[in-house]
This record gives structure tokens, sequence and C-alpha cells, in this order.
């Protein structure tokens, strides 16, 4: 039976898409579909599509191939979504992997006992230095009180990546991702379905693996700015009722000078 569908959206990025596709071909089959939604616009799309239909044949999972010109990410994750076969999906970029070869038959699991709109769990990032760490990050209503109540909290130090959540599909017709953001998209598409009422279920097990080197990599500043922005629309949300909204600002800024300021490993 399929329960989730792990969606792969990738632009001009073959030698990526094969580390992800090796991966996916070695897990437990029986629970999962992998879904390639394909923005390539030069002549790696007839290659990135012949792959993929060939390990169609490969592997022991439903394996589907969609190509559509989008905006970026999170219009291309939105679009990807109507494709999936499933109740439940999990974004996982080109290059990125699952942590072990029976994960996605372990999240099926998981999703099953608890039926959450959506579960996140933890995710193992490698820097550009090669050393690994192991984000664990903290229950959605937690980082919400963190945000609402805790003067110097940065939110994004206990939120892990998108590679880590699973959504279940049918929240995309409710609650979409903003293409306004370029990087911090699925921070703010999280944040706005726990502050909602979705049920969330934290699961502390690490899901995937990622590496330095993507986008919120190259565009730091940039990642570290939505960032910002993310947290004080957050700011707004929780503070307005109590009418601490000004000094909630003021707060926020201060503790985010030296992220400003810093760099990303």
């Amino acid at each position: 039976m399929t329960i989730i569908s792990i969606i792969t959206t990738t632009r001009d990025n073959f030698d990526s898409l094969k580390i992800t596709a090796e991966n996916l071909k070695f897990q437990e089959a029986g629970t999962f579909e992998w879904l390639v939604y394909d923005g390539s616009r030069t002549e790696e799309r007839e290659r990135i599509e012949a792959y993929v239909t060939q390990m169609g044949q490969d592997m022991d999972c439903p394996v589907t191939y969609k190509h559509s010109v989008d905006s970026g990410f999170y219009d291309a994750a939105g679009k990807s979504v109507k494709y999936a076969n499933s109740d439940y999906v999990l974004f996982l970029n080109a290059g990125d992997v699952l942590t072990e070869n029976n994960t996605a038959s372990k999240m099926a699991a998981e999703l099953e006992a608890h039926t959450p709109d959506i579960l996140h769990g933890q995710s193992i990032y490698v820097n550009a230095d090669g050393e690994v760490n192991l984000h664990r990050g903290r229950p959605a209503d937690e980082v919400l009180k963190g945000i609402d109540a805790e003067d110097d909290y940065i939110y994004f130090q206990d939120l892990v990546c998108q590679q880590a959540v699973v959504y279940r599909k049918s929240i995309f017709d409710r609650f979409g991702f903003d293409d306004a953001y370029w990087i911090a998209g699925d921070h703010e598409h999280f944040l706005r379905c726990a502050r909602a009422g979705l049920s969330m279920h934290y699961w502390p097990h690490a899901i995937c693996i990622y590496f330095a080197g993507g986008f919120s990599f190259v565009y730091a500043q940039n990642c570290k700015m939505e960032w910002l922005r993310v947290q004080l629309q957050q700011v707004a949300e929780g503070a307005e009722v109590s009418g601490l909204l000004p000094s909630k600002v003021f707060q926020t800024l201060n503790a985010y000078l030296p992220i400003l300021r810093g760099g990303m490993s």
C-alpha cells in the first residue's frame, strides 16, 4: 500500500538526482512511491527523463516523471503534489538521502499509528568541512511557545528542514506554500499550519541526510533575512493579542543581529 509519495523537485541537476535515486532504490518497498518533478530547461531534461524512466524499471516502487517549467522550489512543490498517489508527501531534494534502508517503511508505520496532518522528525546535516551534525529540532508547539514567550528566541535553531517533514497531501488544498519566499517558505508554511491547529506529530528519529551547498548555503544572507521575516511574521501573530508587539519586534531584531553579521558553515 502506497502511503508516502517521496517527491524530488529538480532543475538541470542530473548528478545530484542520481544520488537520491540510488538511495531510494534500496529502500524497503511497499509503502512509498517516487515522483520526480523536473523543471529543467536545457538538454538535461532528456537525460533526467530517460534516467527516471529506467529507474522505474529497476526500483521496486512506483516511479513517476513529470516535467513543467516553474518559478522556483515552492512553485514546483505546490504543483507536484497533485500528481501524488498517496495520503502523505515528503519533499526530498536532489542530492539528499534517507538515513536508513527502512526509513520509508518506518515513517509509514508511524503515520498509520498516529494519523497526523504533519509528521516532523530529525535531520542530519553535513557541513562544508565534512562535519556531521544531528539536528533534533523540537515539537511544533514548543517552537511556537518559544516565539511567543521567549525574548531572545531564534526559531530556526529548533525547526528541522523540509526534507524531514511529512505532510498529509490534502492540507495543500487549504495551506499552500507562499511563493513570495525564495528559501524559507517551508518554515513559513510549517509554522502557519501549526498556528492553524493542524495536528503535528514529532517523531524523534533522523529521517534525512543533507549536505552544505544548497540554496540556503549559497545564498546565506538571503536565507537569514527570510528567517528573520518568518519570525517577525510569527511574532506579529503571537504578540498582537497581548499588546506586546512593539517590544517583541525590538527583541527579535536584537537577537538576530549577530546572525545577520555572521556566516554559515
